[in-house]
């Protein structure tokens, strides 16, 4: 046998591999040498959070790892891998979310009968980037409007809230927020059970109380000194139609984290920095997003067309978006935090 045709089976099987990764792992980019290294890091009996903070900061996550990671930097998961820890705490979790959703049924806030397989898994398409002004009452995404609206109902129990929520409180912004990040983890997770996804948003909502809400502001500021140094034009413009003060919901985008705003796929990626712990990544994903439509918003007299503009940007047009928004991030050294 020749040299040549000794290495065609070998060069197959890199092709057959590169192929496995490139379909299965949905947008990781680091290269095999990157997933090897991940692997690596699950493969430790204790898992280094900071080395896993790092990796995500760096890297789209590959979708077969990302609910394990997340459940770990949430603070789902122990940092202990061996199973008998795993399933303690899992088992300890369930039973904690069952009692949860029992009280509220004797509460009489959630219906007796649990939600069926079907229900939970049952998801309607999400419209992108909701419309501001008197709209943002009406929640825009609905994977199952009573899982979500339960999982809402279990954290404000949860978290010694409940009692003060009425349901005209429930229609509040606030409220409206966790309901938009609850179909986020409903629609994602979709492989995952009821409880799993539902600690999973707990976590996710009690870290975005940490490092986004109090920086909201900030990141307002953020976005736009980055639009002003990026597109001067676009930035005076928005200025000058009123659009600063009046119609950019920046706002909403960054308090709910894009929850209802990008597809699912750009939603994983932004958030795989958000859980590891930045939340100066959504400030250039908004700035992304204004870029984008630059053209549109140039011919704009009036603010009061803007939401119509945001509204309308094609679907497909979000990875490259979102790709845009990670490079104006990195390119200033992937912080964490907006400056001061």
């Amino acid at each position: 046998m020749s040299t040549s045709e000794a290495a065609e089976p070998v060069q197959v099987r890199r092709d057959f591999r590169s192929s496995y990764y490139y379909k299965s792992l949905h947008g990781f980019k680091g290269g095999e040498k990157s997933l090897g290294h991940l692997e690596v890091l699950l493969s430790m009996d204790v898992l280094d959070l900071e080395k896993l903070r790092h990796f995500c900061l760096q890297h789209t996550l590959p979708v077969y790892c990302r609910p394990l990671i997340w459940k770990v930097l949430l603070g789902v998961l122990p940092v202990h891998t061996d199973k008998d820890t795993t399933k303690f705490i899992e088992e300890q979790k369930a039973q904690q979310y069952s009692d949860l959703r029992h009280a509220l049924q004797i509460m009489g806030r959630i219906a007796t009968p649990t939600h069926t397989h079907q229900q939970l898994h049952q998801v309607t398409e999400r419209p992108l980037l909701k419309p501001c002004g008197d709209d943002v009452t009406t929640p825009q995404a609905t994977s199952d409007p009573s899982a979500s609206e339960e999982f809402v109902l279990v954290y404000l129990l949860e978290s010694n809230k409940l009692l003060t929520a009425t349901e005209s409180h429930l229609r509040r912004p606030a409220q409206l927020r966790l309901r938009l990040i609850a179909d986020a983890f409903l629609s994602m997770f979709d492989d995952e059970g009821a409880c799993p996804r539902y600690w999973m948003f707990s976590g996710f909502v009690k870290m975005s109380a940490i490092i986004v809400l109090p920086h909201l502001d900030k990141l307002v500021s953020q976005c736009l000194c980055c639009l002003a140094t990026e597109e001067s034009v676009l930035y005076s413009h928005l200025k000058s139609i009123g659009a600063i003060s009046h119609t950019l919901p920046l706002m909403q985008w960054f308090s709910d984290c894009f929850a209802a705003d990008l597809p699912e796929s750009c939603l994983e990626s932004v958030w795989d920095r958000v859980v590891a712990g930045s939340c100066a990544v959504l400030a250039f994903v908004g700035a992304a997003i204004l870029l984008s439509v630059k053209r549109r918003i140039l011919g704009l007299s009036s603010h009061t067309d803007l939401t119509h503009v945001l509204h309308t940007i094609p679907k497909e047009n979000f990875t490259a978006i979102v790709s845009k928004g990670l490079q104006l991030w990195e390119t200033r050294g992937s912080p964490l935090l907006p400056p001061p």
